[in-house]
């Protein structure tokens, strides 16, 4: 994947996101995927869920939970010898934004094999100064 198509990737995935689109998202997943997120424990009891249906599954149950989602993409880090992706968005759920970036590693398959959600701080702080600066927009 060069950088170009890893930007694709991530607009794609961001516009899937704003949609709900789950069972989409989660075809971007190997079947043994290995994905570690702080929400997925109050979720699903575990912060790591394995395997590509039960991720569709803790989604699907996180989702039910929100009106309104949007995810804004910021920008991405590409490595294509690590083969690895961190997506940088602002997240937009409810009434609430939160900036977040998600690592993903790709397989030889081309499928999302290990996969981490990371938060940050609202949305509202980096306006106010207290965030993380500004980062170019993707």
């Amino acid at each position: 994947m060069t950088r170009e198509e890893a930007l694709a990737f991530a607009r794609r995935w961001t516009e899937l996101w704003s949609n709900k689109d789950v069972s989409t998202v989660a075809a971007l997943f190997a079947e043994n995927v290995r994905f570690t997120s702080p929400k997925a424990l109050a979720t699903v009891g575990t912060p790591t869920v394995v395997g590509r249906e039960a991720l569709a599954a803790y989604w699907n149950a996180a989702i039910a939970k929100v009106g309104r989602m949007r995810f804004d993409l910021r920008d991405i880090a590409w490595d294509p010898e690590a083969r690895t992706l961190v997506i940088d968005y602002v997240a937009t759920i409810g009434e609430h934004r939160h900036h977040a970036c998600e690592r993903m590693h790709f397989d030889a398959q081309g499928l999302i094999g290990v996969a981490e959600a990371l938060y940050g701080v609202p949305a509202s702080l980096e306006s106010s100064g207290a965030g993380t600066g500004d980062r170019p927009t993707a």
